[in-house]
């Protein structure tokens, strides 16, 4: 699942640059296709960062936590 995330989130980026190329804006056909598609991933990419974004935070917290519970029963075995 997460593969075609990155998969999606990688055309969204180069739908990105291809709407700021010159030779694209000229045919307006080409860039109004591409408008769409962009608008249509927006959301999804959006969304799946947010998402990465958490796990990294939840992840930290996790070895912060553990690191803590560690640095706390060395306390207690010092006490």
């Amino acid at each position: 699942m997460f593969s075609r995330l990155d998969e999606v989130e990688r055309r969204f980026e180069e739908i990105s640059n291809q709407l700021s190329d010159a030779n694209v804006i000229a045919r307006q056909d080409q860039f109004q296709k591409l408008s769409k598609e962009y608008s249509n991933l927006r959301p999804i990419v959006e969304t799946f960062r947010n998402f990465k974004q958490v796990e990294a935070q939840l992840k930290d917290n996790i070895d912060l936590s553990r690191g803590a519970d560690t640095e706390f029963a060395d306390l207690a075995r010092q006490e």
